[in-house]
């Protein structure tokens, strides 16, 4: 099975502009504290999974169904301008809401997922 950081590197792919650089990839969720702390298969409705890719130029952010596939209609291209690192979260300005959305990490273990919650922070520049 590939890890989880190579699937979001071929979703991302094919997002990128021309000239545009994968520089890493996270996975994030969304949704409110009382799910992540009870999540059992009562609760994963609440919950809502991403990956997300940051770039030379943005931020790109692409909504996951329960199996990982990408939900093409979900998917956001943030300038990086519009993204702050608040502990282990990312606070994000999206273009149909008012206020900004937390997104909060859920990078696992780096040696399963292939994931560096260090390498993205930096990619995006301490923020």
């Amino acid at each position: 099975m590939a890890k989880l950081a190579e699937h979001a590197r071929e979703v991302l792919a094919s997002k990128l502009e021309s000239g545009e650089e994968l520089r890493s990839v996270g996975y994030f969720q969304t949704g409110p504290f009382w799910a992540t702390i009870l999540v059992s298969s009562w609760f994963t409705f609440a919950l809502k999974y991403y990956y997300a890719g940051v770039t030379n130029k943005r931020l790109i952010i692409v909504r996951l169904n329960r199996f990982n596939k990408p939900i093409d209609k979900e998917n956001y291209s943030i300038p990086l301008t519009d993204v702050k690192l608040k502990g282990n979260a990312l606070m994000v300005k999206l273009p149909d809401k008012e206020k900004p959305v937390k997104f909060d990490m859920n990078f696992g273990f780096q040696k399963l997922s292939g994931m560096d919650v260090n390498e993205f922070k930096a990619a995006l520049g301490g923020q």
